[in-house]
Formats: C-alpha cells, structure tokens, sequence
C-alpha cells in the first residue's frame, strides 16, 4: 500500500480510472480512493432479474469523440434500444397515442428554436463561454421561460415539459435555457441527431465493459470504501485524509460530483465559483427506475409533465417472456422506484392493462457519493461559475463529467476531463521537479 504517490485520486468513476490509467502509464504512481464498494461513480450495470441492468448513465453517441474512442479502442460490443412501435404523451387527464412521426412534429417548434441559436450562442462547443455577453443573458433563462414564450399549444407544452424534465432529472423552471441549447451545439445544431445521442446505442455488455477496460489498462492502486474527508494542498503537495489514515501526494486529482463537494473539507477552501456551485446544486435530482411487466408487448415511448411521479417510459428488453420497461422521473422523491404498486399506478396512464412484476431502481438522489442524477445546470450557473470551474488551482486539479466542457452529464464528458487533467498534472509534476 502506497502513502506517498505521485497523484491521488479522488473518486473512481470514468473520470478517474482514465486520469489513474493516464497518468500510471507516464509511469507515475497513483493511488484511487474510492468511497463506494465499487468502480463507476453514477455509472453502475448490476445484474437485476438474472440480467445486466445500467442502473446509472447508460447512452453514448459517435458525436461523442472521447468514449467512442475508448469504444473503438477496446473493441466492444453495441446494442440499440429499439425504435417504438407506439407512443404517448399525456395532456391534462388524458394520454394521447400516436406514432413517432406525431410525437417528432409536436417537439418540431421547440427544438428548433433551440437548435437555431446553437452556432451563435456556442460557437466552438467546447469552449462553452465563449458566446460572449449574449451567452450570459440567455443562461438567465430557464427552459421553461423560452417555451413559454414560444406560444406553444397545450399538447407541444405537455410534450416539451416532458421531455426536458427528464432530460434535466428536474423541472423546465429549474433548467437552463443555455443547457438544451448547448447540447445542441454538440450535434452541429441536429436536434434529431442530439435524440439519438441520449437514447439510443449503448454497450452491449453495459458501461462496465468499458470501465474495466480502462481501469485494468493502467497501473494504479484503487482503494475502494475509502470515504474521503480532507483534502489540504500547498506548495509541498497535497494531503488527502481518509477514514484510515492519510495519503500524501505531489498532486491530486478530485472527481467527485459537484453536488457532493461539501461533504469535503478543503484547505485552503474551493474557489468562489465552485464553491457557490456546489452550495446551490445543480438542477438533477431525479431518479431512473426499471419496470418489468408480465409478458410480451411493442416497443413503447411515452412522455408526461413534471408533475406526474414518472416523466419518461421506454420499452428496452424482452426477457424470459417479460418485457423490461425503462423509466425517468424529474424528482426522485416522488416515486419510490422499489414500491412496485406505486410505480404500476405511475404508469397506468400509458400503459393501462399491464401487469407490473417487479420494480427496481438506484436512488441517486439519496446516494451520499452523488446526491443527484448527471449533471445539468440551473440558471445562471453557467455564466457565473463556469470560468472558476474550469480553472485548475495546482497541485490540486479537478475532473468529472459536471464540470466537462463538451458533454456534460455524459461518460464522454467524464472521459475528456480524465484525460485532460492526467495531461496537466504530468505537466505541473514535470515543472515542478
């Protein structure tokens, strides 16, 4: 067991297995402290109902470079979740049923309108401040204020609500307005292309294949169900204490999610932005739960508004004659994912006749590693901290999917703050020897 490495590392999901990979075969020592029982931070495939489940993030896209390199580099197999047969959406009491052409043309006036501001409001994506002072005025609207504004109708509403509120594990009013667009950006201002970057392929074997991929292809040390409470930095490196002792490095990289920061002490304390950030929380706070219903059935889409307990529901797997359901919630207390009668009666709506087996879920919201979903900014935020969270404050640096300045709330953008942050700290250890 090694104390004194040249970097530790704070967290063990894809940001920091790829930063501990980096940085190991620069043939730096590094040590993984890891406050779970297991690798992947809100990344999780368990097995659930004799099958792998992704209980946390789950979809990658080819827009997305930096993890469908790793993709590509390891070899893995894909799956797609399958195109819907029939949708619904719900407006007031009533569900509405359709195809996907009906549900594509009611997102059609929304969508557009943010994909048209994408190239002026982020015109090199993944440099997310550049947009300049129309930048800053847009981040102080929510999602829903621009909706609102549009003159939509009750149905194009209902549809929109649903759809951001699950894209944001929160509602419309606490999302920005800059988020969905920066999204778009992502996908040269294709909002259809952007659909396809969220839901549809996926690894076939779940985001573990790819994580011990790249865990197993560094040398690093990973200790797991090291819970970390202090983290003090200076000129002579870092200390970063732990519930077993200590780890003194030359450097140390943090990953673990915004939402969580306070839960460390920081000496001397995180700068003003980060700071103000992780005091506020980002917008995320929903919950994913699993649904497996008696017997066969089409694939099925449906969306509903925020105030309903479940936002979302996509037919993903057949399984030993069942049908295994996925779906979203934009608050994670509404609904207790475990309690199988409430989420058959949160479904009924679309799904009126089905017999619900069993449910299943991971709460993130009530994790103590993650106290939210993926990350998606409130108003304001983007603006306000976004050049502190970007900054570096050596020799302690910072990684992780929240603060990604492409793919936030994605693998992807975990993977681009790893090896980002693997590069500057080799540089800052090189200067400084």
């Amino acid at each position: 067991m090694n104390d004194r490495p040249d970097v530790a590392i704070v967290g063990a999901g894809f940001a920091g297995v790829t930063a501990a990979r980096e940085l190991s075969r620069r043939d730096l020592s590094v040590v993984v402290l890891e406050g779970r029982d297991r690798i992947g931070g809100r990344t999780w495939t368990d097995t659930r109902w004799g099958r792998k489940l992704d209980m946390g993030g789950t979809w990658v896209h080819p827009t997305q470079p930096h993890v469908w390199a790793e993709i590509m580099r390891y070899d893995l197999p894909m799956t797609a979740s399958p195109t819907a047969k029939q949708c619904g959406w719900i407006v007031g009491d009533e569900c509405i049923f359709g195809d996907d052409e009906q549900l594509d043309e009611l997102l059609t006036l929304g969508m557009d309108h943010i994909a048209d501001q994408s190239a002026e409001m982020f015109p090199t994506p993944y440099e997310p401040l550049a947009g300049g002072d129309q930048l800053a005025r847009a981040d102080a609207r929510s999602i829903a204020e621009e909706m609102q504004a549009l003159g939509l109708t009750d149905e194009q509403y209902a549809v929109a609500d649903g759809m951001w509120a699950t894209n944001f594990s929160s509602t419309m009013e606490q999302g920005a307005f800059t988020q969905a667009v920066r999204w778009c950006a992502l996908t040269q201002g294709d909002w259809r292309v952007l659909f396809e970057a969220i839901s549809k392929r996926k690894l076939a074997n779940g985001t573990k294949d790819l994580l011990d991929r790249i865990a197993a292809d560094g040398r690093a040390e990973v200790r797991l169900d090291t819970k970390v409470t202090r983290v003090d930095a200076g000129d002579g490196g870092v200390v970063v204490e732990h519930g077993d002792g200590a780890v003194e490095a030359r450097s140390a990289i943090v990953t673990v999610p915004v939402n969580t920061l306070e839960a460390i002490e920081f000496n001397p304390g995180l700068n003003a932005g980060r700071a103000a950030l992780a005091a506020e929380k980002q917008a995320s706070h929903g919950s994913k739960v699993w649904v497996r219903v008696a017997g066969s059935m089409e694939p099925f889409f449906g969306y509903t508004t925020a105030d309903h307990p479940l936002t979302l529901i996509q037919y993903e797997y057949a399984h030993e004659g069942d049908s295994i359901l996925v779906a979203f919630g934009s608050q994670g207390e509404t609904v207790d994912g475990t309690d199988r009668d409430a989420v058959a009666e949160a479904i009924r709506p679309w799904l009126p006749e089905a017999e619900v087996l069993d449910v299943t879920e991971h709460n993130w919201t009530r994790d103590e590693f993650a106290l939210g979903t993926w990350g998606m900014l409130k108003p304001g935020q983007l603006s306000g901290y976004g050049a502190d969270l970007y900054r570096q404050d050596p020799p302690l640096f910072f990684a992780g999917s929240d603060i990604a300045r492409g793919w936030s709330g994605f693998i992807d953008g975990a993977i681009e703050t790893g090896l980002r942050s693997a590069d500057q700290v080799a540089t800052y250890l090189r200067g400084a020897t």
